[in-house]
């Protein structure tokens, strides 16, 4: 038995790191461009700084954590259903997009904090890459094709959660679908007849 990780000892972490998370949470919700403070997450969360750098020597040490934390139910269940060898754009419809849904505001956040957005997306483009490179339509193709599925996809998420409020899950859903029925020349907005 490990007497130094005990679970009450892991339960504690787990809960001081969530208190944390919800306090940069917060922070973001109401400062859209000032960069945040291991002391303005304090004051604004109720934690102490104390706590905070137990976890975290940074702000930067933070914030990576907090993408990882935000992100991790989601990639979770989509290596589960990439190992099924499931089709990619209906994992990305029925499985991926729930997830998303239920993570609305922390990736609201992320997509629109200048402060944070560039590390979020350089994050998502590389780690679903390398999930996405491990279904079988996939290995052996031509890598600007994955790039290209990576970029359209995670733009469809940032479209649809950088708005506020986004649009119902079924209606994105929806979306989505007729999206990538259609092709791009039958668009209303690409559609030269009109």
């Amino acid at each position: 038995m490990d007497f130094f990780n005990s679970p009450s000892t892991s339960e504690t972490q787990t809960y001081e790191k969530e208190k944390i998370f919800t306090a940069f949470t917060e922070y973001m919700s109401h400062s859209y461009s000032d960069r945040p403070t291991i002391q303005t997450i304090s004051i604004t969360g109720n934690v102490t700084e104390q706590m905070i750098k137990k976890y975290f020597n940074n702000i930067d040490e933070l914030m990576c954590a907090f993408i990882v934390y935000t992100d991790q139910p989601i990639k979770l269940e989509v290596e589960n259903h990439i190992r099924s060898n499931k089709n990619i754009l209906a994992i990305f419809i029925e499985n991926m997009a729930p997830l998303v849904y239920s993570k609305r505001l922390e990736l609201n956040l992320l997509y629109t904090r200048p402060y944070i957005k560039i590390y979020w997306i350089n994050f998502i483009t590389s780690k679903y890459k390398k999930i996405l490179s491990n279904h079988a339509t996939t290995i052996g193709k031509n890598g600007i094709e994955l790039d290209y599925a990576i970029r359209i996809l995670t733009s469809f998420i940032e479209t649809w959660l950088s708005q506020s409020p986004p649009e119902p899950l079924e209606d994105f859903q929806l979306r989505i679908e007729k999206l990538t029925t259609t092709t791009i020349n039958q668009w209303p907005i690409f559609n030269r007849s009109v």
